[in-house]
């Protein structure tokens, strides 16, 4: 499993709970080149609210000239219960799930899909009598 978790999510840091956001801020980061963009992480295996032991990636990509504004976020915040997975490998993982999520978000935002879903089926009710 790797997947992003809000920048309020709670992480034990230094004997106190803090916001992962906030961890961010305090932890030094180490750049590396991954599929030709730069990015500055931090990782360490920690313990994050109800998810329990997981390796906790905070990453930030450095802008390419690409980049636009409508790009997702630079800074990250990636769990996985992959403990032992590099880095790298986790952050290549996360960038294939969020090209799907973006995807099926465009594409029910373009088509007017939105509306659109596995809920629960709609019945017809049969009134009166047979």
């Amino acid at each position: 499993m790797v997947s992003a978790v809000k920048s309020d999510a709670r992480v034990t840091y230094s004997g106190e709970r803090i916001r992962v956001d906030a961890l961010g801020q305090r932890v030094d980061t180490v750049p590396r080149t991954i599929d030709g963009d730069t990015y500055h992480i931090w990782t360490q295996k920690r313990e994050v609210g109800r998810l329990g032991a997981v390796k906790l990636l905070i990453t930030k990509k450095e802008p390419t000239e690409q980049d636009d504004e409508d790009d997702e976020p630079s800074v990250k915040y990636i769990v996985s219960n992959k403990i032992d997975a590099p880095a790298s490998h986790l952050i290549e993982l996360y960038a294939m799930r969020w090209r799907i999520e973006t995807f099926f978000r465009d594409t029910k935002q373009d088509l007017g899909l939105g509306d659109c879903g596995s809920g629960r089926p709609q019945v017809p009710v049969a009134t009166g009598t047979c």
